[in-house]
């Protein structure tokens, strides 16, 4: 698996199957629920590196690049979105 270009310009590396063990996946809160987040601190790092403030993210785009390696349900997407802006703003500081 190689890598990919996100819609930000962002590269997103496949490590494999959600099986393998990979240490970045995030516990977050959605709608009243504990999901596990995967690769979330590494896209936060390439959108910090970029200087993407929280408020100047296409949250259209972030949910895009999440969804190359996590399964978000049509009909909980604003969650997801509401919850990984506000992690980001947490991280971002």
């Amino acid at each position: 698996m190689g890598d990919k270009e996100t819609p930000f310009g962002l590269k997103k590396t496949r490590k494999g199957c959600a099986c393998s063990g990979s240490s970045d996946v995030t516990i977050v809160n959605i709608d009243g629920k504990t999901v596990g987040i995967r690769g979330m601190k590494k896209i936060f790092e390439e959108l910090e590196e970029k200087e993407i403030a929280p408020d100047e993210v296409d949250e259209d785009e972030l949910i895009e690049s999440f969804k190359e390696d996590n399964y978000i349900p049509p009909e909980k997407e604003k969650e997801y979105k509401d919850a990984i802006i506000s992690e980001y703003r947490n991280y971002f500081g």
